[in-house]
């Protein structure tokens, strides 16, 4: 019964990605689905990268209900942080300029 769990789940992630999910099974293949992907993110040292992979394949709902929607959200907020850092303009206070990269009082 395991064995065959698993390998409906795995035939099922397989399937996602195409839209062919068998309903016939239901909310268990969902569930089963889920586990394998919850045991899959545990055993692999790079998430994002899975999770990257996973978006790819997957529904985005479907991801919502993993934790790869945790580790993704938290990308995309590093990601826009790390972007608006490079894109602000640096200012120096008053009665100073940029030289360089730092800021240094006029003469």
């Amino acid at each position: 019964m395991h064995t065959t769990c698993l390998l409906l789940a795995t035939l099922t992630l397989t399937l996602l990605g195409q839209q062919q999910l068998t309903w016939s099974i239901g909310q268990v293949a969902n569930v089963n689905a889920m586990e394998m992907i919850e045991l899959e993110l545990k055993r692999t040292p790079n998430k994002l990268a899975y999770c990257q992979w996973l978006e790819q394949q997957l529904e985005r709902p479907f991801l919502l209900s993993t934790s790869c929607a945790t580790i993704l959200n938290e990308n995309l907020d590093t990601a826009l942080t790390a972007e608006l850092l490079m894109d602000s303009k640096q200012r120096c206070w008053w009665g100073a300029e940029m030289f360089g990269r730092r800021c240094r009082k006029r003469a």
